[in-house]
């Protein structure tokens, strides 16, 4: 259930400025620490220590670059009218980085405007983000390993860097052309209920899916010839305009595998087309549960795609998270300014 909190703070007229422009608060242990303006999550990032907890308000922050084993949290990667929340968005370009085995690093409900270039990350949690991209690592790091990335929406991403990672009611794309950025995998990545947008057909071959829907851009024209890849992907959709996209039959009863030509057998008129921008959000869900005879329910009987399996997408937050804050005009008999903060509980 949704909670709001006010409370009354006494605050001089520089902190109705403050008050005003976003809000980052740094949790270390029982101490809790307000940083106003753009660059507050930077102010808060310098002085968190490892396992501490970044809340940030709706708003945009600056980014920085990430070397600690942190929390840190948003109001949501979309503006939610529901629970009366904004987006929170990171913008720049940074760095995420965490050597450390033994602690994890987490985000949840945050839009990464930029791109983050992925460098020698263990132990990472995405929850409920919107990552515009994620690059090579820097410095000739490895990458990411052990990391799980949950209903996030990733439209440029390469699995090549990815190790022992696990993707759950998620959109992820290739961000290039033809340059099979799912290809490099060491096979440890593995997508369960997603939709995987692909630019090339190759790119399929070392990486697992289940249950999921992979749609093939419309510009690559090369005839799929996928003979020991199909092994790799169970109670999924292939959607190519071209060809089948599951190659040979024999697969196809084994796997439980679907070729379709078109997104609207899927999704109806109102598919999300080949090379879909997706930096809006698209509703997947499918029009038919059977279509042509054919049964469009994953392994556990639940809807191909975000909306099946055991935690269909949602982009609402599940932690308590800052929504809106507003700041009374003057101050009380006490000299007190009262400021409410709106604090969205689920």
């Amino acid at each position: 259930m949704k909670k709001l909190f006010s409370v009354i703070i006494a605050l001089c007229c520089f902190a109705l400025a403050q008050a005003q422009t976003p809000i980052a608060m740094l949790n270390h242990g029982n101490t809790f620490t307000s940083y106003y303006g753009t660059n507050a999550l930077i102010t808060a990032y310098n002085d968190a220590q490892d396992g501490d907890i970044i809340t940030l308000s709706p708003g945009m922050f600056n980014g920085v670059e990430i070397r600690k084993p942190l929390t840190i949290r948003g109001a949501g990667m979309m503006t939610d009218t529901a629970a009366g929340t904004l987006r929170t968005t990171i913008i720049g370009t940074y760095k995420i980085h965490n050597p450390d085995t033994a602690l994890p690093m987490t985000f949840e409900g945050l839009y990464f405007e930029g791109g983050a270039y992925m460098d020698n990350i263990w132990n990472v949690t995405f929850s409920k983000c919107y990552i515009n991209s994620f690059g090579a690592p820097f410095y000739g790091g490895s990458g990411i390993h052990n990391g799980n990335f949950v209903h996030c929406i990733i439209p440029s991403i390469r699995t090549a860097w990815l190790y022992n990672c696990h993707f759950n009611n998620s959109v992820v794309a290739e961000g290039v052309a033809n340059a099979n950025w799912f290809q490099n995998s060491d096979g440890s990545t593995i997508l369960y209920n997603c939709i995987i947008q692909l630019q090339s057909i190759s790119s399929i071959d070392n990486f697992h899916s289940y249950n999921s829907i992979l749609l093939l851009a419309n510009e690559t024209d090369t005839t799929t010839s996928m003979v020991n890849t199909c092994e790799n992907h169970e109670y999924c959709l292939g959607i190519s305009g071209h060809d089948q996209f599951f190659h040979p039959s024999t697969y196809l009863s084994v796997k439980h595998l679907i070729n379709y030509s078109w997104p609207n057998e899927a999704f109806g008129n109102g598919a999300p087309h080949f090379n879909r921008d997706i930096t809006t959000f698209t509703d997947y869900n499918l029009m038919h549960t059977v279509y042509n005879n054919a049964i469009l329910v994953g392994s556990d009987g639940t809807e191909l795609g975000i909306y099946g399996g055991s935690m269909p997408f949602n982009p609402r937050v599940n932690n308590p998270s800052i929504g809106h804050i507003t700041v009374g005009g003057q101050t009380n008999q006490q000299g007190q300014l009262p400021v409410n903060i709106q604090i969205v509980n689920e």
